[in-house]
């Protein structure tokens, strides 16, 4: 397999017999490690009343993975909740309510570790929120058990990533706790819009660093905040304005990853964060001002929620370095990275993000470049950002192409670097008149030219020549193995299915991840003589009838690799079983229509009806589930991997494979800490 720079040849795909799925070669076997055999084949993979589950990172000394759930299930029929003890199925998912000031917050993004060697099921990091006793996320803060109402998380959390071996940081973002300030209008009526108190955070957005084990809450979870800059945390008020106390606005910062040690103790966090609030932002935040008098005292917290909640509130951002000494866990130091030009109009957003980072200090990411170089009246670059890096000394490079292929390419990051410097990132660009993306990496230590700029190398994936197959790399070791997903259909019109995949750059060898799991990682059993079938799970006691169907694990993304291979992070498709739905009138207690409402089916028994097809099967469908490979001494399960690239024979290529995977994997979006 050839690799290419970014100029090489754009070639068609014309035939699916043009591909093959997987390089033929000596690559490691997985095996997915959170598969419960007690249970027969659960894939423990989110959190308890959670729908959705994505792996996210390792800890290797801990033997803990990092997962994000998202989505709480609505597990009630009206009062009588049905589904208690059902664990492998598809639920309703409760709507989230957006922010208000008027009610209390409503998390719906939760951090949970799962045990790597036993496959151990998911428990809740609460972080902020660390209460006791611990409560997962319920579907209802509403509830009259009030303590159970105390205990509901209110923040919203993310994992994006874990490192630093030595401490075994876990990196993401969360909300602030929720505060209650006094209502000066209440009057004692009982409407939503006049509650005696109004809800607020003082912070919408922190990124945090966070070390130890969930498995003794006691003793607490050790965490520390990255700070944004000072200026865009607080807003000072006009001078003669009546009140001239600063307003808290929050400011907002993300952590990336962390670095191996420096020194013992400390490490480098890349991430991005506030620098300032903009000018638009500052005008709204003085009319909350104004609008305090004595006669009028409307709290300023509730003013400037509102101003959140509404998506009112905006900043300048910077890509960042922290150093922070994970044994006390403190940061010791924030640098605010630069960015490739003086930006000359203080009222347009100019932004930067900081995405990996290794001890020598190299940051890798994107920002908005200028076609000026570092001309004071930047014309910037059409389309997105750009992939960008900064040295120890923050001098600030480039990765292209950018300039001179702008209209061939629109946008372009670097994700991770490893110890040796080299860098991985992707390439959005247009293909046969489509815009695709593919990953690519570049030694970042190697001289750049006189625009301060290092090129991409773009390996191939499934093909000798380039496919028109998006791919997008997440995560690189220092071995130099790169994970990520890519496409594995050819249709144009439909969206099309991911896999994972893992590809060494020292002996260019690209594997579709799933060519590489034993048979029971993709939920197949061994027949005997050699024959495979999907294996059958049967459920007695969980729904209204026995239930029977055939699993399938599909791994659709890898989000991080450990640093010598053993382990990855990914986030897998597994076929579950539908819960009937159906749509019933609800009225108030004077018999007044107040819409419709989705309860689940009940049968004779009470619990829950499963959905079947037209022809009387059992509906199934697709959900996320993060899961922890492992590098196993078996052999790889010789059964093909069957995807667009290489149908069944039953198949129409460009057919309808069942587009439910699609809505699983749609939350993946808010999980990517790649968008500003």
């Amino acid at each position: 397999m050839s690799q290419k720079f970014y100029r090489a040849q754009k070639v068609a795909l014309a035939v699916s017999s043009a591909l093959a799925m997987g390089t033929a070669s000596a690559a490691d076997t997985y095996e997915i490690l959170n598969i419960d055999e007690v249970t027969g084949f659960t894939v423990n993979g989110t959190l308890d009343n959670t729908q959705n589950g994505y792996g996210i990172g390792f800890v290797p000394g801990d033997q803990v993975m990092l997962g994000t759930a998202k989505g709480v299930n609505d597990s009630t029929s009206f009062d009588d909740n049905v589904v208690d003890d059902v664990i492998d199925a598809i639920l309703p998912v409760q709507g989230n309510a957006a922010n208000s000031i008027v009610r209390p917050f409503s998390g719906n993004n939760f951090l949970f570790e799962l045990g790597g060697v036993d496959g151990s099921v998911a428990e809740y990091v609460p972080l902020l929120e660390n209460k006791q006793p611990i409560i997962n996320p319920t579907i209802d803060p509403y509830e009259d058990d009030l303590d159970l109402v105390e205990n509901t998380p209110k923040t919203d959390a993310y994992y994006y990533s874990a490192g630093n071996e030595k401490f075994g940081a876990r990196l993401g973002i969360i909300s602030a706790l929720q505060q209650t300030v006094e209502n000066p209008f209440y009057d004692g009526g009982t409407s939503t819009s006049n509650t005696p108190v109004y809800y607020y955070r003082d912070f919408e957005t922190r990124g945090f660093i966070q070390k130890g084990n969930v498995a003794d809450p006691q003793e607490g979870i050790d965490y520390v905040l990255l700070p944004p800059s000072d200026s865009s945390d607080f807003y000072t008020p006009d001078e003669d304005s009546t009140f001239t106390d600063p307003v808290k606005v929050g400011g907002y910062s993300v952590a990336s990853k962390v670095s191996e040690d420096i020194d013992g103790s400390n490490a480098y966090v890349a991430g991005y964060a506030s620098i300032a609030i903009t000018e638009n932002t500052i005008d709204d935040l003085q009319d909350c001002v104004d609008d305090l008098t004595d006669d009028v005292p409307e709290p300023i917290e509730a003013c400037v929620q509102n101003l959140q909640n509404g998506g009112f509130v905006n900043y300048q951002n910077r890509a960042f370095r922290w150093t922070v000494n994970l044994a006390d866990m403190e940061v010791t130091a924030s640098e605010a990275l630069p960015l490739g030009f003086v930006p000359d109009d203080i009222d347009d957003v100019y932004v930067s993000q900081g995405l990996g980072v290794n001890s020598a200090g190299y940051v890798v990411g994107r920002g908005y470049r200028s076609e000026d170089g570092l001309d004071e009246k930047p014309d910037l670059i059409d389309g997105d950002l750009w992939a960008t890096f900064w040295t120890p000394d923050n001098e600030i490079y480039f990765v292209g192409p950018t300039v001179d292929d702008k209209d061939e390419y629109s946008e372009s990051i670097l994700e991770d670097v490893n110890e040796q410097g080299i860098a991985v990132g992707t390439l959005r660009q247009y293909i046969d008149g489509d815009q695709r993306q593919k990953f690519a990496y570049v030694d970042i230590t190697q001289p750049a030219d006189e625009n301060r700029e290092l090129q991409f190398i773009e390996p191939n994936d499934f093909s000798d020549t380039q496919t028109d197959l998006s791919s997008r790399a997440r995560d690189i070791n220092d071995a130099n193995q790169i994970v990520g997903y890519i496409e594995v259909d050819l249709q144009d019109q439909l969206p099309r299915r991911v896999h994972g995949f893992l590809y060494n750059i020292d002996n260019d060898e690209f594997n579709n991840i799933n060519e590489l799991l034993t048979c029971r990682s993709r939920g197949l059993e061994d027949q005997g003589d050699g024959n495979y079938a999907a294996y059958t799970v049967t459920d007695t006691t969980s729904f209204a009838e026995e239930v029977t169907y055939d699993t399938a694990v599909s791994v659709v993304d890898a989000n991080q690799i450990s640093a010598d291979g053993e382990f990855i992070a990914a986030t897998a498709l597994v076929t579950l079983p539908r819960i009937k739905t159906e749509e019933v009138e609800l009225y108030d207690e004077d018999g007044d229509y107040q819409g419709d409402y989705e309860v689940i089916v009940v049968g004779d028994n009470g619990r829950p009806v499963v959905e079947r097809t037209a022809d009387g099967e059992i509906a199934t469908d697709q959900v996320p589930r993060a899961v922890i490979l492992r590098r196993s001494d078996a052999t790889a399960c010789p059964v093909e991997v069957i995807s667009g690239l290489n149908p069944e024979k039953n198949e129409r290529q460009g057919a309808s494979f069942g587009w439910g995977w699609l809505l699983a994997l749609a939350p993946v979006a808010w999980l990517r800490r790649r968008r500003s």
